[in-house]
C-alpha cells in the first residue's frame, strides 16, 4: 500500500493495491504513528519484536476509539481503515525488515557432532581390582 502522511482529520484519498480509496480520519492519525514506529524500530530483531507488540497495543487502542462501522472494517471494499494501516502497512513493513535481518532457513543445518567423552586410563580410588 502506498502510504502518505496525513495531517488533517478530513477524509483523504490514497493509492493502494486496489486502486484509489479514501482513508478515514482515525486511520490517518494511526498511519502517522505507525510510520514513526516503523522508522524508529527497524534496525534490530529485538526492536522489531518490540515494535510488533507496540503496534498491536496501539491498534487495539485506536480500534476501540474508532466509530462502530470502522471497528471491524478489514475488507477490500470501501475505505482504508485502522486495520489496513496496522496490518497491510505497518506489520508488513516490520516483517519485511525482520526478514532482511534474519532470512528464513532454506534447509535444515547439519547437527553438530556428538561430544567426545575423554577416556581416562588408570586406577581410581575406591575401585576394586580383580
Amino acid at each position: 500500500m502506498e502510504a502518505k502522511i496525513f495531517t488533517s482529520v478530513e477524509w483523504k484519498t490514497t493509492e493502494g493495491p486496489a486502486g484509489k480509496r479514501e482513508v478515514c480520519p482515525d486511520a490517518a492519525d494511526f498511519l502517522v504513528w505507525a510510520q514513526e514506529l516503523c522508522a524508529e524500530y527497524s534496525d534490530s530483531t529485538i526492536s522489531i519484536a518490540q515494535a510488533k507488540v507496540l503496534l498491536i497495543d496501539k491498534y487495539e487502542e485506536f480500534r476501540r476509539s474508532a466509530p462502530k462501522e470502522c471497528r471491524r472494517h478489514a475488507g477490500e471494499e470501501g475505505h482504508y481503515c485502522v486495520w489496513h494501516v496496522a496490518f497491510e502497512y505497518a506489520y508488513r513493513h516490520l516483517r519485511q525488515a525482520e526478514l532482511r535481518l534474519t532470512p528464513p532457513l532454506l534447509f535444515l543445518p547439519t547437527p553438530p557432532p556428538p561430544k567426545q567423552v575423554p577416556q581416562v586410563q588408570g586406577i581410581w580410588v575406591g575401585e576394586e581390582i580383580s
